[in-house]
């Protein structure tokens, strides 16, 4: 009777333990760039983790599985799909917690490169063109003289950071106006 009553109380002391187990915190945060999103994990108990993400149709475009973790901060890089709505679903031994998140790329008619003209100091007729694009953009550098006319124009491929020196008379102003490929233009007179 003793004994019975002994596994009686473990096997209700061990049902306590686990039924008083911590949900384990979880959550989908923005990632240091725009195309990553963090899982954040942490449970009082060191378990195997699935972390499975699905896009709008429900399809699943990835999984994997955290073995004997308690905790973990882990980057989901979604430059590679395409935008839209996705889940995140993270499933431990104590159930499945999900996420939705709204993946989007750069804003339309957000300029694809960062341009700039910037008068030589040391040269009185000297001018520096830069662009900076992620991946390939291309640039339409346009020079015009004081009177409107058309001095020069050409286009050049900016994939990364890309820069040229033009050198132009040195009477009158000058107007540069440079166009990238989504047709975002901007204008810098000297």
């Amino acid at each position: 009777m003793k004994t019975k009553l002994s596994l009686t109380l473990g096997m209700i002391a061990f049902a306590a333990m686990a039924m008083a187990a911590v949900e384990p915190t979880v959550a989908v945060v923005s990632g240091s760039s725009k195309n990553v999103f963090k899982v954040v994990y942490k449970s009082e108990l060191s378990t195997k983790v699935k972390v499975t993400i699905f896009n709008s149709d429900g399809k699943k475009v990835f999984t994997e599985e955290i073995n004997n973790e308690k905790s973990f901060a882990r980057p989901y890089n979604f430059s590679s799909l395409p935008e839209g709505e996705y889940v995140i679903e993270i499933e431990d031994e104590l159930g499945k917690k999900s996420e939705k998140i709204n993946y989007t790329l750069a804003p339309k008619n957000q300029p694809t490169s960062l341009m700039a003209v910037r008068k030589l100091t040391n040269f009185s007729s000297k001018y520096l063109i830069t662009a900076s694009a992620k991946g390939e953009s291309k640039v339409n550098v346009s020079v015009y003289d004081t009177n409107g006319e058309l001095l020069h124009s050409e286009t050049h491929v900016a994939n990364g950071n890309f820069g040229i020196v033009y050198s132009l008379p040195s009477e009158g102003y000058h107007t540069f106006v440079l166009t990238d490929n989504k047709g975002n233009s901007q204008s810098f007179i000297f």
